[in-house]
């Protein structure tokens, strides 16, 4: 049997690691927004922070408070669930990959 102080190792790695991801994200969207900028001839992102490094958590807080528009021939309640029923089940799918041999419900098998 495991000792319950053996899973702590493992969750700082999944945090640790969807931190990271996170990070990635962000930073990949950043460079591919200067990019665009620069073969496109145009400044890119520059107006929040340093070289338009904020850009990315503006857009993140702007679509926070956008409001949410729904067709009027669509069914209310499949338009809004649908989203959300894509993303369970991506990560239902990525649930079952083991982060560490420790954390599990039989043991190690």
């Amino acid at each position: 049997m495991n000792h319950p102080g053996s899973i702590i190792p493992g969750l700082l790695n999944i945090v640790l690691g969807l931190a990271f991801l996170m990070a990635a994200a962000a930073l990949l969207t950043w460079v591919e927004r200067r990019l665009l900028g620069f073969f496109q001839d145009r400044p890119g992102p520059n107006r929040a922070g340093p070289f338009g490094s904020l850009q990315v958590v503006a857009d993140g807080i702007k679509l926070l408070f956008k409001q949410d528009w729904i067709p009027p021939f669509a069914d209310p309640a499949v338009f809004v669930l649908a989203p959300a029923i894509a993303m369970v089940t991506v990560m239902l799918a990525i649930a079952v990959i083991p982060a560490t041999p420790v954390i599990g419900i039989i043991g190690n098998l």
